[in-house]
């Protein structure tokens, strides 16, 4: 146990509607050398700490002026007791000289100061919370077991997280909502939890759809006369029944704005029949999983063009057509009723959507792989902006209404890069050949003398492939991968994006021991990933490791899917490329030249904004990772 001193602390009392700041003295340790011991705690704890936190930084604001800020918030700045209350630090008293030195490293400085601040400047508050915000991260990361949070506490905290990265001014009011939020963290805690519940169910069930191929043709037989009888027997009560639940879901849409933006890159499945009457129950069931709203919203536009097609005898496709109009952003839908199947994709094209058919059955799905998968025919893809309707009677039928000029069209480029199968086509281009053309184009601008070629997998292997092409260095398998683990850069929890890592690959060392090896990947968004694979590379005996991306570097969040968090979160954001080959431990780092993406995909138009900047529509001017959270 780490060695108890006294240190000057500051103390706070509330009294009468204001705060009072006193000097004292506390013994203890600081937040760092009591984390550096490796102590597990429980997440009570951590919310606890959390809590004291941001009560005595509103303390201090209220003890002084209008911009009062405590100067550098960082877990050497914490002192905390043996009871477990945590104070803050004195940093004007030299008795804590000790500690004020450790707060002085570069290395600690880069960690928990903003990359913006200008150390000549005037502490803002700003400066305090994106502190606080990194304490949360930091402690989160070492403190607590990889899945201690639920998904609801993990969005609670996200959110906490974000308001903390985005806010300045209203500092006071973020920190009291802090406080609020760790309270509900803690009621929910308290809940008593079913083993199974029901939610789970819809969700696993939801997956399926949403991963699947969607099916028709030889497998939907013809609506029998029962099913129709019935709907006209109940025309007014469908009318009536939808009208109820259309001033509800129009709410969800009303509080997103008029035009919500889709994080969500998935596809949606939806099932035509019956699914305003459900509306309710499925709302109860999502509404604490990661993507219910965006799905929510969805719904809610289609509940709405659904009316109206009752009401003015319109069809299914003008309700999709009319949640396009309401929809922006990345997504492609694939809405299903007894006698059709209506597929959609975004008038930008972010998301990928194609057709098959084996026999007289037809599919619609995100990748031709997934055709391929069921011995199925590629038809063609999809246009962005077209709306193709499938009946057992006409086949494929084409409203083109809402495609737009290709030039303004923006495929994802990522899709090509990381998200995309490597046996995929999409939009004509192979998901193999860009790849190859990717590591090529690396091998060009940035050559490198060593002995092996070494991708990572899945997405990393063919630009490496095209790395060794091009290099004439040999290529070679180094890592064994387990196959159940899911891809780690969009896992929410940096702890998690490391254990997932530790987990996922497996370095061979008889294949990287004593060689210089040239590692290949698809991008470095935290640094986290990378860096872990080139320690895990180096005790294998790996003499030197020369890291290429074959995307360029994120330096702007992704507001269509990819999950690319705010820029504060983004390593090439806040440090150079240099800091960055030295932050993940490479001999040397290499990215994708901005300039040579273009030939990855010919003359398609896509879009690289989180590489560049430049959007393909308006975006929010603030970051709305939590835009879809619960409240």
């Amino acid at each position: 146990m780490e060695e108890r001193r006294d240190y000057a602390v500051l103390r706070f009392v509330d009294q009468n509607g204001w705060s009072y700041m006193v000097n004292d003295y506390a013994k203890g340790c600081s937040l760092m050398e009591y984390i550096k011991q490796g102590i597990r705690v429980e997440k009570e704890t951590v919310f606890d700490w959390i809590r004291q936190l941001s009560k005595q930084l509103e303390q201090y604001y209220r003890c002084g002026n209008e911009d009062a800020a405590y100067g550098y918030v960082n877990p050497y700045a914490v002192i905390i007791t043996g009871d477990g209350m945590l104070c803050l630090l004195d940093i004007n008293e030299p008795e804590n000289e000790e500690l004020l030195k450790q707060m002085k490293k570069k290395k600690l400085r880069m960690l928990f100061v903003r990359k913006e601040r200008v150390l000549s400047q005037k502490t803002e508050r700003l400066d305090d919370l994106y502190g606080l915000a990194k304490i949360m991260e930091f402690t989160a990361e070492k403190c607590l077991d990889p899945k201690a949070f639920t998904r609801k506490e993990e969005r609670v905290w996200k959110r906490m997280l974000g308001k903390c990265y985005s806010s300045g001014k209203n500092a006071i009011k973020v920190l009291k909502n802090m406080q609020k939020e760790i309270g509900f963290l803690e009621r929910e805690m308290e809940r008593p939890r079913d083993k199974v519940s029901a939610k789970k169910i819809l969700l696993a069930i939801l997956a399926v759809c949403i991963m699947s191929a969607a099916i028709i043709g030889g497998t939907v037989k013809k609506p029998e006369t029962k099913a129709i009888a019935a709907d006209q027997d109940q025309p007014e009560a469908g009318v009536q029944e939808g009208a109820t639940e259309k001033k509800e879901t129009k709410e969800v849409v009303e509080q997103k704005g008029d035009s919500p933006y889709l994080e969500m890159g998935l596809i949606y499945y939806v099932a035509w029949e019956d699914y305003v009457n459900s509306l309710d129950s499925l709302d109860k069931e999502m509404q604490e999983t990661e993507f219910s709203d965006a799905y929510r919203v969805v719904i809610a536009s289609l509940e709405e063009g659904s009316i109206q097609q009752q009401e003015d005898g319109l069809n299914a496709e003008d309700a999709v057509k009319n949640a396009m109009k309401k929809i922006k952003g990345a997504y492609a839908l694939v809405v299903s009723s007894p006698r059709k199947l209506i597929g959609a994709r975004d008038p930008w094209g972010l998301k990928p959507l194609c057709i098959g058919k084996r026999d007289n059955t037809y599919f619609l799905a995100s990748e031709s792989c997934a055709i391929a998968a069921v011995d199925g025919e590629f038809v063609r893809d999809v246009l962005p902006g077209e709306i193709v309707t499938i009946t057992r009677k006409h086949g494929i039928q084409s409203d083109t209404s809402m495609v737009i000029d290709s030039e303004k069209q923006a495929r994802c480029i990522f899709e090509y890069i990381y998200f995309a199968r490597t046996d995929s086509t999409i939009d004509g281009v192979g998901v193999y050949h860009s790849r190859i053309l990717a590591g090529k184009a690396l091998a060009e601008s940035y050559p490198v003398d060593a002995d092996l070629v070494v991708g990572v997998p899945d997405s990393g292997l063919v630009a490496a492939k095209g790395y060794s092409e091009q290099s004439g260095i040999p290529y070679g398998m180094a890592f064994h991968k387990n196959s159940y683990v899911g891809r780690t850069f969009i896992k929410p929890k940096q702890s998690e994006r490391v254990s997932s890592v530790k987990i996922k690959l497996n370095v061979i060392p008889e294949v990287v021991k004593g060689k210089r090896i040239v590692m290949v990947d698809d991008s470095i968004v935290r640094g986290t990933t990378c860096a872990n694979i080139i320690k895990m590379l180096k005790k294998a005996g790996a003499k030197e490791v020369h890291v290429r991306i074959s995307s360029p570097p994120f330096l702007h969040p992704c507001f269509f899917g990819t999950d690319v968090p705010s820029n504060e979160q983004l390593i090439a954001h806040t440090h150079t490329q240099e800091e960055i080959r030295q932050l993940i431990g490479a001999d040397s780092l290499g990215y994708m030249e901005i300039e040579k993406l273009k030939d990855m995909v010919g003359d398609l138009k896509y879009c690289d904004a989180c590489f560049t900047g430049k959007y393909p529509m308006e975006v929010p001017k603030e970051d709305i990772s939590q835009a879809f959270e619960q409240n």
